[in-house]
């Protein structure tokens, strides 16, 4: 048996009471006959003894159930300022959330009005590479009619130098014509074949 500091309840002290009462006058009304049988005695004190061990084990059982209950309190206590704590948590969660819910509606604006200024700088630049695209062309044209023009000259010199290697084909073609309007003529052959 273990060595336990029972500390009963006074209601159960008064049913102990009582039951040791009631028992001492049972057992006097039953020796007033007589001697009582000893079967009589034994199944008195095993009444007694059963009772009392009754009363120890509600005692026992009423302090492991105070002691629960105030296990349960203090763990109900400890759960409430926990609650508290994971409420105080969540608001401050909520709060930080709705810190990165705005962080993340400006990114998101930031990124489509970076999208907007690459669309519009994508319409300027394809803008300025079509005004480049004509002007290129315009370009080219003017270079071919200039190398219609460089080529048409070129035929004209290559002419001039042939007839001055064979100076009597120079006064057979031209007869009494100048120089200056054989280049007059050479002129105006290259700018009726550039049109």
């Amino acid at each position: 048996m273990s060595h336990k500091t029972i500390k009963p309840d006074l209601d159960l002290v008064f049913a102990r009471f009582a039951i040791f009462g009631m028992l001492a006058i049972l057992f006097a009304a039953i020796s007033v006959k007589g001697d009582a049988p000893w079967f009589t005695w034994v199944v008195m004190l095993w009444g007694v003894f059963s009772i009392f061990e009754a009363a120890i084990k509600a005692d026992e059982d009423a302090l492991a159930a105070n002691g629960l209950a105030k296990i349960i309190i203090s763990h109900s206590g400890k759960l409430a300022s926990e609650r508290d704590e994971l409420k105080k948590s969540i608001q401050g969660n909520h709060g930080r959330i709705a810190e990165l819910e705005r962080l993340n509606r400006v990114k998101v604006q930031t990124i489509l009005d970076l999208h907007e200024e690459i669309k519009e700088l994508k319409a300027s630049h394809h803008g300025e590479m079509i005004g480049h695209e004509v002007h290129l062309k315009q370009v080219k044209k003017n270079r071919d009619q200039l190398r219609v023009r460089v080529d048409s000259l070129e035929q004209a010199l290559n002419k001039v130098s042939d007839w001055k290697a064979h100076p009597e084909g120079y006064e057979a073609n031209f007869g009494a014509w100048g120089v200056r309007d054989f280049y007059r003529s050479l002129a105006k052959q290259a700018l009726a074949k550039k049109e």
